[in-house]
């Protein structure tokens, strides 16, 4: 599906209103792991960004701004070849703001536009959802894209404890080659969930870092001693070369929400000798790894947290 993302709905993300902002981080999500593509009007670019910096700070409006201009496409319409008469029919219907937006998904031959104002837009002639319907739709066009339909219930995100005898014996590799062909039926069995599942409620900042990203990732809850809590991200992406792209981050999502010092993020190849890793210092919100695999490849993730705590999980390519 190919939407166009109005302005209305992007400002969610500048107010404080959870469940409006929520379901705009979901969508964003959606379309960030390519189930959707999504667009911006030319127009509305600079508007957001400037709302952004007027409601909250300088700094915040260019993270934020750089989050959704590295999900959603840019569109424009060329006012030369505008069937003029269409627009002020609009304007006189909706307004020139949302006019614009309107004009721009037809003239894109987009196939919805989403809107807050879903419901006043309805004799615009041309499909207006609102982001709720645009959410529901979801799960029905995903499951056209999957060989098996899915009957799960729709359960918290399971956490994954971190001890001190894990053994790998009985664990099950995760299979990124499916993650690539948008199946996450195993992953959610795995406790692999999107992002707005178990990062959508926390500080928004942790998914800049992914803006520029292609691909699609998933996340992990885990935790030490009942007590302290990270998420572990991975992204995947096929790149030019046919190599697979991945990109690891570990976060933070509990007081205090800085990682400790010296948590270690460690990449096992099939052998289990270490092949790259990352160790935070103090005041770290987080740490990365990235590296490329070929296809079959077979690797292991270890979380190392003061000594006492670990984590591994097994991966193939």
């Amino acid at each position: 599906m190919r939407i166009l993302v109005g302005l209305s709905v992007l400002m969610c993300l500048l107010i404080e209103q959870e469940s409006f902002s929520e379901q705009t981080l979901k969508l964003l999500e959606i379309i960030e792991s390519q189930r959707m593509e999504g667009y911006i009007a030319k127009s509305t670019v600079a508007k957001f960004f400037y709302y952004a910096k007027i409601l909250r700070s300088e700094k915040y409006a260019r993270e934020i701004f750089s989050m959704v201009m590295g999900i959603l496409k840019e569109c424009s319409v060329d006012y030369t070849i505008l069937d003029k008469k269409l627009l002020y029919n609009l304007i006189e219907l909706t307004g020139f703001e949302l006019a614009e937006e309107l004009v721009c998904a037809i003239a894109n031959n987009l196939e919805a536009f989403v809107s807050l104002n879903a419901q006043n837009l309805i004799t615009s002639g041309f499909p207006v959802l609102s982001v709720k319907q645009v959410l529901d739709r979801q799960p029905l066009e995903d499951s056209f894209l999957l060989s098996e339909p899915i009957d799960e219930p729709n359960l918290e995100p399971e956490t994954s404890v971190l001890n001190t005898r894990q053994t790998e014996l009985d664990q099950k590799r995760v299979k990124l080659k499916n993650w690539l062909g948008n199946d996450f039926r195993e992953a959610e069995q795995q406790n692999w969930h999107p992002w707005h599942e178990i990062l959508g409620t926390v500080q928004p900042s942790y998914r800049y870092a992914l803006r520029h990203i292609k691909g699609v990732h998933r996340v992990k809850k885990i935790c030490c001693n009942n007590r302290y809590q990270m998420a572990l991200v991975l992204n995947v992406a096929i790149e030019n070369n046919n190599e697979v792209d991945i990109f690891l981050q570990l976060y933070a999502i509990s007081n205090p929400n800085d990682l400790p010092e010296n948590t270690k993020m460690i990449v096992l190849d099939d052998s289990g000798q270490t092949f790259i890793e990352a160790q935070s210092q103090l005041d770290d919100l987080g740490i990365q790894l990235r590296f490329s695999a070929d296809d079959g490849d077979q690797f292991s993730i270890k979380i190392d947290y003061g000594g006492n705590c670990s984590f591994t999980e097994l991966f193939m390519v």
